[in-house]
Formats: C-alpha cells, structure tokens, sequence
C-alpha cells in the first residue's frame, strides 16, 4: 500500500499498520513504536521524527468518527519525511536541520478500536460486539466512544467529578455512543497508554496538540489556566488558518487530553477541530484542510 492510495481511503488498523511499517522501512530517520494496547489489542502507534528530547506531540482520532484527523497526520508525516530524504525545504524551512534541533511525535490513532467500530459498525468491535449493538440500539447518536463506550476524550483526569455531573444532568450515566466518560479517570486503556507515555517522558514532551474535526476551531485553554505560549501559538495557527479561537463549554468543558496535558503538566496544549460539516467529514476535504494547516503545523514543531 502506497501513501496515496492510504489517503483515498477510511484508515482501517490493518492499512495504517502497513503504512507505518512501510515508511519504517523506507526511511531510517524515524522511529516506528507502540505506546500501548487497546482493549481489543491493537497496538496504539507512534511515530517520531527528529530530536525527541525536546519534542512536540500529534494526536489523532481520538473519537472514532474523526478519523479524516488520521489521514492529516500520515499526510504531514509523509511531507516531513519526503523533506528530509530529499533535502528539501519545506515552507521556506530547512526541515532536516531544524529536526536536529527539535522533534515531534505523531500518535495518528488513539483510538483505533473505535475507528474500526465507527466505520465497519458493532461487528468490528468482537468480543465487545453484543455489548456495542445493545448501546447502539438505544441510542440516534453516531459511535465516537472506544470498544468498551466510554468516550475517550471525556476519560481524563482534568475536572472529571465535575464532568461526571454534567454527564448524569444530561442523563448519560451509562455506556453510550459518545460522551460517557467512564467510571473513573483514566479507566481506558487507550487514555491511560497516552498519560503514561507522556508522564514517562513529560521532560521531553515541549508541547501537545490534539486533532478532532469538525468546526475549524482552535481551543487552547482549560477554564482559567491558560499558557501564555499554547495562546500565543494558538493565535499564530489561528491567523494562518483563518481557525477560530474558542472557549469550551458544557460537556466539553472537561476530562479531555487536551485539558489534563494544559493542568498537570502545565505546558501548551491545543485542540484543533479540522474541516467543517457533520463526521465522518469527507476524505474530499483532505487536501484542502491541510493547505489550511500544514504551514501553521511545520512551524509550531519548531516554536
């Protein structure tokens, strides 16, 4: 499988495993790692580039239903890489030598088990599959959650007591399509795998962003911290793009990755909301949202 035929298609686990050994394989400036398991054992991939002892972090799909944010990271990945082969500069960036400087870490997929659920419906969720189908049966909503219901970016440790409130005001008490964030903090194996990783190496990791779709929509703070560099750099993604900087509120308001990386670890944090319309977005937007992007993405690696 070929980058381009990757990018013209829904990111299945199987495709985007051999796209990454694939560009593994192809260049030898990048490292190709798990981070962790999900709960039907998938591995939760990532890859780096560059120097990671000070090092920005990508993450991707987190709701299940987002995954044109996959297809965003792989493209930029492969930009990156085709830059550094070849020597090339990239937006008027000497790519291969700020890389000796400075690193990034793309985790494409946080939530691979979703994905596959999201796309192939409760089949694809196995063992889980019975338990999907019941959720899904009683529920309109679209499957944003992991294998197990639980909403990924409602699972952090970030205001979750609070969340859990406005959950049960909202009467989702229980397993759901989207927005359940679990029993406690870090319940799920996929958000536990991406805090361990990160609080493993929180001395190398500068800065974070994570990618959702839709709204062209940039948040970067959690309700009164707010990082004088994450709002500076959200202001430069911001002018480039033409993304609008938000506030969340209700039900977004708390437990996301984005919201525990900006407390407890007290360094910037973005959360990108590509693309506009109703998830899945289009693959048919791709190119255009990363025209929107890739420039701003580039140069806040090396911010």
């Amino acid at each position: 499988m070929n980058i381009k035929h990757f990018l013209e298609t829904p990111p299945s686990y199987i495709a985007l495993k051999k796209i990454l050994s694939n560009l593994n394989k192809k260049y030898n400036f990048i490292k190709l790692y798990s981070i962790g398991k999900t709960w039907l054992n998938k591995d939760i991939f990532s890859i780096s580039i560059g120097n990671i002892n000070d090092a920005t972090i990508f993450v991707g799909a987190v709701h299940s239903q987002e995954w044109l944010t996959t297809l965003l990271l792989i493209k930029l990945i492969d930009k990156i890489c085709l830059s550094i082969n070849y020597n090339l500069k990239l937006y008027n960036l000497d790519i291969k030598e700020e890389f000796k400087i400075k690193g990034i870490i793309f985790v494409p997929m946080l939530n691979p088990d979703g994905v596959e659920i999201g796309i192939n419906g409760a089949s694809a969720g196995k063992k889980f599959s019975n338990h999907i189908s019941n959720i899904i049966s009683s529920s309109n909503e679209k499957w944003q959650a992991n294998a197990r219901g639980v909403d990924l970016n409602h699972n952090f440790d970030a205001g979750f007591s609070i969340l859990k409130k406005i959950e049960q005001q909202a009467g989702i008490i229980k397993p759901s399509p989207t927005q359940y964030g679990g029993v406690f903090p870090n319940s799920e194996k996929e958000s536990k795998a991406i805090v361990d990783f990160i609080l493993y190496n929180q001395n190398k990791i500068n800065k974070l962003i994570a990618f959702h779709s839709q709204g062209e929509e940039i948040f970067y703070k959690y309700g009164n911290t707010i990082n004088s560099k994450g709002k500076f750099l959200a202001n430069i993604i911001s002018k480039n793009s033409r993304y609008k900087l938000i506030e969340n509120s209700g039900l977004a308001s708390h437990g996301g990755l984005k919201d525990w990386f900006l407390q407890k670890i007290k360094k910037p944090a973005l959360t990108i909301e590509i693309g506009k319309g109703e998830n899945p977005l289009p693959i048919t937007q791709l190119d255009e949202i990363y025209n929107k992007l890739a420039y701003s993405l580039i140069l806040s690696i090396f911010l």
